[in-house]
Order: C-alpha cells, then sequence, then structure tokens
C-alpha cells in the first residue's frame, strides 16, 4: 500500500508540473495542508504551483506552529498572467484548529495576498472553515474548505487609465496529502472560485 501510494504521488507530480508552463493561477497556493493539531513550534515548508486558464503561480511557503492549535504562514512567490509579465507575489495567514469532537478535524483559515506588476496590482483575502481526515494509511489525508474570497484588481499603467475591479466570490477547495516518507508529502488540490484552479507541490514536516 504505502509502495503504490508513493508511485501514483511522484506520477501525479511529474505529470502536473509540465502543463503549468502553459496554464496556472495568480496570487499564491492553495490550502495544502490537513489540520490535525501539531507539536508546538513545528515548521513545515512547502513549495508548490496553482494553475488555471488565466495564468500561473509558482511559491514557497513557511508554516509555523505557535501552539498546538495555532499555525501561522508566509509565502512568497511569482504570478504569470496571460499576455503580462511575471509579478511579485506574496501571502500570509494562519490557521486555527477547533477543539470540537467530531470524528475529523476542523479548523479556520485566514489568509490575506496580493500582487504588484507594472499593469496590474491585485490584493485579497479569503476565510474558510476548513475539514480533514487521515485514513487508510498513517499521513494519508484527505481535506476540504468552504469560504468567501474577496480581491481588488487594478488596471491601468497611470491615473487616467486605471480602473479597478472589486470581486467576492464563494470559495471551495478539495484536495489531498499523499506521504512519500515520513516527513515528505504530496499535495493535490482542485480549488473553485470564479473559475477552477489545479494546484500540486511538496510539503515537508
Amino acid at each position: 500500500m504505502r509502495y503504490a501510494l508513493q508511485t501514483i504521488a511522484v506520477v501525479v507530480l511529474f505529470i502536473a508540473l509540465p502543463i503549468t508552463t502553459v496554464r496556472a493561477q495568480p496570487y499564491g497556493l492553495q490550502v495544502a495542508e490537513s489540520v490535525e493539531t501539531r507539536s508546538e513550534s513545528q515548521l513545515d515548508i512547502t513549495a508548490g504551483v496553482v494553475f488555471n486558464s488565466d495564468g500561473s503561480c509558482v511559491g514557497l511557503r513557511d508554516t509555523f506552529a505557535c501552539t498546538e492549535d495555532v499555525r501561522i504562514f508566509a509565502e512568497v512567490g511569482a504570478v504569470t498572467l496571460k499576455d503580462a509579465n511575471t509579478d511579485l507575489a506574496a501571502q500570509g495567514g494562519f490557521t486555527v484548529s477547533l477543539p470540537i469532537d467530531v470524528p475529523f478535524d476542523l479548523g479556520v483559515r485566514g489568509a490575506v495576498y496580493g500582487s504588484n506588476g507594472d499593469a496590474t496590482d491585485t490584493i485579497g483575502g479569503n476565510l474558510m472553515a476548513l475539514a480533514s481526515k487521515e485514513a487508510f494509511y498513517p499521513n494519508l489525508f484527505f481535506y476540504g474548505g468552504l469560504g468567501l474570497d474577496y480581491r481588488s484588481i487594478q488596471t491601468g499603467q497611470d491615473t487616467s487609465t486605471e480602473e479597478t475591479d472589486r470581486v467576492t466570490d464563494p470559495l471551495l477547495s478539495l484536495g489531498t496529502l499523499l506521504p512519500l516518507n515520513e516527513h515528505l508529502l504530496v499535495y493535490i488540490e482542485v480549488t473553485v472560485t470564479d473559475d477552477p484552479f489545479i494546484g500540486c507541490g511538496l510539503r515537508y514536516r
């Protein structure tokens, strides 16, 4: 079972990465984690890519467990929109595990993100309720989240051509963490706001 999961994770990752050269998502990595309690001061590193028909985003995230129930994260990345240059992006936020006695783990996640470019500036944030479950095998997690995403997108080179769009959308994410070994996992995630996004990457615990 363990070697089958490792094989599936590696195959999916290497299939998905070449696709991201032509399709990807702006603004930041997705949830990419489960919401069970962690050891205090635990440090996780996540590297991944997100994509759809509008652009691409690659990112590197550092997640720190302040307590067993509270984690904060910071992320830097690069966003490439269709017919645009590659811009710098950043994201930060928190995840809180909730002490509710149910057969799966529950939590709340909040994040703010932004990117700054020559023609487009974006700033936004989202808030989600999360659930995750370890099943079938140690460190094999399935997770999902539901919430709202708000973003403000400013386009134009100067004040005479500037336009600002403000959008609020429902936000749904479903994903899985597949263990390669005790510390290294592959994540695969699908997110839907106004459009579907697909992401994958590696997480080190």
